[in-house]
């Protein structure tokens, strides 16, 4: 029915997600860490993506970029995420990067077997991806404003007028993304793990795009105001700033911009990885 391409460190995970999607009519390959997947990739040319996101070599942060970025034509393949990682920053990060669903381990079979066979049958990738950040990004944006994590995200203002009544309800204002520094305190920044397999990472040198987003969005009042002084998109700013905390080894974005906005990245000086 499908080819499914599952990236996961474990070998049992894999076979297990083989077993139970084959019974499902779908090819399953499987691959070890995001380098094995991106090779693989280009030869079974998957209809979807498993990916985990704790991985030795390049992990699954790094090899979602890879696949969204359009290496070996992968950019319309839908990626469902599987991970331990429970935290609500991870997940909307992985929205805002492309994934259209996110799946904690442990995972029930029927939750696994349904995310696939939506992936296959939903309609254009593009389309998926597009609803899942935008759902991220008014959740941030609910976040961001105050809201309790537990609190329901209001659902978008519906397209025809509702029908006559007595008392119209109070209509709630519809949340929009001001600063970048206020989700420090709501919902932690995506960040690589610190354990056993994966080291803290080494500082590199920032690319002059990376260098020109990172101090405009350290000048700007907003990162709206940066995504639009860039002529880019409010997802692709949030995944970039993410991007350059990992590669200069801080542990947040909030964090990365509070210390540009310090001169810090500017004057060009490296930051160690306890920064």
């Amino acid at each position: 029915m499908a080819t499914v391409l599952v990236v996961d460190d474990e070998a049992d995970l894999r076979e297990l997600v083989r077993l139970n999607l084959t019974l499902d009519g779908h090819r399953v390959v499987g691959a070890a860490d995001g380098d094995e997947a991106l090779h693989l990739a280009g030869r079974v040319n998957p209809d979807v993506i498993l990916l985990d996101i704790m991985m030795p070599r390049r992990d699954g942060w790094n090899t979602l970029g890879a696949i969204k970025a359009g290496d070996g034509g992968l950019s319309d393949v839908p990626v469902v995420v599987l991970s331990a990682r429970s935290d609500e920053g991870d997940q909307l990060c992985a929205a805002i990067e492309g994934a259209i669903k996110y799946i904690t381990k442990p995972f029930s079979i029927e939750t696994l077997r349904s995310a696939v066979n939506q992936a296959v049958v939903a309609g254009p990738e593009r389309i998926l991806r597009r609803q899942a950040q935008t759902d991220a990004l008014r959740r941030l944006a609910w976040l961001e404003r105050g809201q309790a994590a537990t609190t329901a995200v209001p659902p978008a203002p519906a397209r025809t007028p509702p029908a006559p009544a007595t008392r119209q309800p109070e209509r709630m204002a519809t949340p929009r993304l001001t600063r970048l520094e206020s989700l420090e305190s709501t919902v932690p920044v995506a960040r690589l793990a610190r354990g056993r397999e994966h080291p803290a990472p080494t500082p590199g040198a920032l690319s002059p795009r990376q260098r020109q987003l990172l101090d405009t969005v350290a000048t700007t009042e907003s990162v709206k105001q940066a995504a639009e002084q860039l002529g880019v998109s409010r997802s692709y700013v949030y995944a970039s700033v993410r991007r350059i905390a990992t590669k200069v080894g801080v542990a947040s974005g909030p964090k990365l911009i509070a210390l540009a906005r310090q001169g810090t990245l500017r004057e060009g000086r490296q930051l160690s990885p306890g920064s």
